[in-house]
């Protein structure tokens, strides 16, 4: 099994239709089935959260629709790891 580090913009392609969609549902339909163990920082689920609501105030989700969506996505949450200690190195990468 690999592991991959998904980052929040990734998991948002899983419920809105953009550009890259196929390859990030993919990957999501891949770490349902146990090929790769997914990761990401803590942070995770508010930058999901925020991206759904944006895109449900610009109308790109219909009213009422981006906490559904929210609770699709986080259905197939990563691991989450602390993002105070990694940001040291983040910062370095």
């Amino acid at each position: 099994m690999s592991k991959r580090v998904l980052d929040s913009s990734v998991a948002v392609k899983w419920a809105l239709n953009e550009p890259d969609s196929a390859p990030a549902l993919r990957l999501r339909d891949e770490f349902r089935r146990g090929v790769h163990q997914l990761l990401a920082p803590d942070v995770f689920t508010v930058e999901v959260a925020h991206a759904l609501t944006k895109a449900e105030r610009r109308g790109i989700v219909p009213v009422g629709q981006a906490s559904v969506l929210l609770a699709q996505v986080l259905n197939t949450r990563p691991e989450l790891y602390p993002h105070l200690p990694l940001l040291p190195k983040a910062v370095e990468l």
